[in-house]
């Protein structure tokens, strides 16, 4: 093998060395800078749907404000007239304020009124218990997720006074939304993100990754779909601090796929540079050092002149 075939393919040798270790590196931190990108992309997306799920409360908590705090519904809860219900609780109203039930308790804990109606079937759907039971507990208003065997419920409860505000409180209206599909995709569509949820215990979060916390305290979870989908899972709990619910947001990987056009993009430049400098090296080398060594062996071999090397070193005496 020549001296120049050696020197070949050691720069390359070399070269193809250092390139690899140099990708590996910038692979590593690259790709936990991804990660990490990801991550917080899920964790902003589910943000957007908690928010948007506390949008919905908070709406229902209002229009449950408003009929509380109303001298009509103050002085029914007393009287108990058909009036009340024949001019104000009919099914135009279920479907206008978007609830599925409707119930008013008085102080004592008696049911006054309580019903439930489905907008879309156009028909009566029997009260769960699940909505009362929690909201007796406590004599101020509140907001939140009850889980009933109809499914997940948005439940909204308000002191019923006078219509301005004062009392003293004769008992508790309680509004009640089914989280249903047609509920799920309008939030879908509020959020542009596909939602799902799941009954508690669907998920095994074992198998999931952590992925830090949100800003109401609960972790948050994430799992690679596919290489251009991601998932994040967080619990949503009910009035009672149970997990009544599994959220999962899917989220488009959008960084990994510009992650991964840059690296292939990144590999081309680095083999042409690495081809590049290895022909640099080359040039330079064959100039500086390998014409030299051939101009000497040129002009030692055209003198004739052999060294006898099996004669071995001539020895001074």
């Amino acid at each position: 093998m020549s001296l120049r075939t050696r020197i070949v393919l050691t720069l390359c040798a070399a070269f193809a060395f250092l390139a690899l270790v140099f990708f590996a590196v910038s692979h590593m931190i690259l790709n936990n800078i991804v990660a990490e990108l990801e991550r917080d992309d899920l964790k902003q997306n589910i943000e957007r749907a908690l928010q948007a799920l506390e949008r919905e409360m908070t709406e229902l908590d209002r229009y449950t404000e408003d009929w509380a705090a109303w001298d009509d519904t103050y002085i029914f809860v007393k009287e108990r007239n058909e009036e009340y219900i024949k001019k104000n609780l009919v099914d135009s109203t279920f479907k206008v304020l978007k609830i599925n039930y409707a119930v008013i308790i008085n102080t004592g804990g008696e049911t006054v009124y309580a019903r439930g109606y489905d907008p879309e079937e156009g028909k009566d759907i029997p009260v769960p218990r699940e909505i009362i039971l929690p909201v007796r507990q406590k004599a101020g208003g509140l907001k939140g997720l009850v889980a009933t065997p109809e499914g997940p419920v948005l439940v909204a409860a308000r002191p019923v006074l006078k219509s301005d505000d004062t009392g003293p409180a004769r008992g508790t209206l309680i509004f009640g939304r089914i989280l249903n599909d047609k509920h799920l995709k309008e939030l879908s569509k509020i959020t542009r993100l596909p939602l799902t949820l799941h009954p508690p215990g669907a998920v095994d979060f074992r198998d999931l990754q952590p992925a830090g916390s949100l800003e109401n305290g609960e972790a948050c979870y994430a799992r690679i779909i596919s290489p251009g989908e991601s998932a994040g899972f967080t619990v949503i709990k009910d009035l009672q601090g149970k997990t009544a619910l599994i959220l999962q947001v899917n989220s488009d990987r959008r960084a990994a796929r510009v992650f991964q056009s840059a690296e292939k993009a990144f590999s081309l430049y680095l083999a042409l540079a690495a081809v590049l400098c290895c022909g640099l090296a080359l040039f330079w080398l064959n100039r500086a050092v390998v014409s030299r060594l051939a101009k000497l062996t040129a002009a030692v071999t055209s003198t004739g002149y052999q060294f006898p090397l099996s004669s071995g070193f001539p020895v001074l005496e």
